[in-house]
């Protein structure tokens, strides 16, 4: 699946069903890492739900995956990057 990232706008948080949602692009415009939480949270809690999004070599979306392995809303967004994704 292609997106055009030129049409992507960052976006830090937004709300969203009575949850929060924090996401991250890479330098390319594509969207890497989707979390959830609940409105108000803070992004150094452990509290989150996130999600890792992959891609081949021509930005082809190929894989989600789940921070632990799970969809646990017991992660720290503020450590997306260092966090096991399966």
């Amino acid at each position: 699946m292609k997106h055009n990232a030129a049409a992507m706008r960052p976006v830090s948080v937004e709300p969203q069903d009575n949850y929060m949602t924090a996401l991250d692009y890479d330098s390319s415009g594509n969207l890497i890492y989707i979390g959830k939480a609940n409105m108000n949270s803070s992004k150094a809690d452990g509290v989150w739900s996130i999600r890792k999004l992959v891609y081949d070599a021509s930005n082809n979306l190929t894989d989600m995956l789940w921070a632990n392995g799970d969809g646990a809303f017991n992660n720290i967004w503020d450590n997306r990057i260092t966090i096991n994704y399966s």
